[in-house]
């Protein structure tokens, strides 16, 4: 228990600090609460209170709980060696931190957005999804086979060459999108313009490595033919 909470403490005090904020403010929440925005960040879809403050901070420990018990009986990691798995859970812990961050970071911005500023929720999406794309890039070719995190497609999952060759590709692209999207929030790039560089720019890395990991699996299987 005692290790559990070691490792595990920055997340912990992730998870629990958007329940501290909402609780110091809790009678200033208005009674709608913006849970929608469109691409230039105005609600646009409205939930009652309690629901509509408590909707994302309740969404970070159920997917970080769900994530982790996952990761427990991945099959793939049952068969690797104590040091492999404890690798691939520190990869992930770090993904999971930088998500609820995010979580967190939208759980207030939201409650600023009640209260008529839209700023904190600009701030957010603007640096925060580039932030956890770099995070989640810069872990990535780290990763070994596993059934809880990365680019868990066919070809990868039965070769580990391919796994191997695939994530350190598409960790690398990652990380240099979400750069490419912080340089362009730095020139100052209007609201839907981003949104659509961050829609697509995510679309097309998923494409390309997807269609790296079908070629290099079919290289793989003519040289062993």
């Amino acid at each position: 228990m005692k290790t559990m909470l070691k490792r595990n403490w920055l997340l912990l005090l992730a998870l629990a600090a958007p329940f501290v904020f909402l609780a110091a403010v809790w009678p200033q929440i208005p009674e709608r609460i913006p849970i929608h925005f469109n691409a230039s960040f105005t609600p646009d879809g409205w939930m009652n209170k309690p629901w509509g403050a408590l909707l994302l901070p309740l969404t970070s420990p159920l997917v970080v709980t769900i994530t982790l018990v996952w990761f427990r009986f991945d099959p793939k990691m049952a068969k690797c060696d104590p040091e492999t798995r404890e690798h691939v859970g520190k990869v992930l812990r770090q993904v999971l931190l930088a998500l609820t961050v995010l979580f967190g970071g939208m759980s207030v911005a939201v409650i600023w957005a009640a209260w008529g500023d839209l700023s904190p929720i600009t701030k957010v999406v603007y640096y925060g999804v580039p932030f956890l794309y770099v995070v989640l890039g810069n872990g990535m070719s780290k990763l070994r086979p596993n059934y809880t995190i990365g680019i868990r497609v066919p070809w990868t999952l039965e070769s580990p060459t391919v796994w191997m060759k695939t994530h350190r590709l598409g960790g690398r692209l990652l990380v240099t999108v979400g750069l490419a999207l912080m340089l362009a929030v730095a020139l100052g790039v209007e609201k839907v313009p981003y949104v659509i560089a961050l829609l697509a720019t995510l679309g097309t890395w998923a494409l390309v490595v997807i269609t790296y990991a079908f070629v290099l699996s079919r290289k793989e299987t003519h040289v062993a033919a």
